[in-house]
């Protein structure tokens, strides 16, 4: 791995752990890492990971692309991602938009 790999591992190891605090305070909660990897879906030991700036090449590459466009696009792309996800858990829950 070469020194520029690392410095990305560890600036997306802070930005997952700064976004992780900030749902803390807006949720005024302590989240555990178990909860977190729960409601992201993944395992407790693959946030750990992610955390710890060992995440997987494309959480680097989103944010990258993301990068790529000003930041009310940014926003825009952001807003649309969490509308889908939400369609997506009613649908799974058994309820509808209707």
């Amino acid at each position: 791995m070469n020194p520029h790999d690392e410095s990305v591992g560890e600036r997306l190891g802070a930005l997952f752990r700064e976004v992780h605090h900030r749902v803390e305070a807006s949720e005024s909660a302590r989240i555990s890492q178990a909860e977190m990897a729960a409601r992201l879906g993944v395992s407790q030991r693959a946030y750990v990971d992610y955390i710890r700036g060992k995440g997987p090449a494309g959480a680097r590459v989103a944010l990258d692309l993301l990068a790529m466009l000003d930041d009310a696009e940014a926003i825009a792309i952001l807003r649309r991602w969490r509308e889908g996800k939400q369609i997506n858990e009613r649908h799974a829950d058994g309820t509808t938009d209707r």
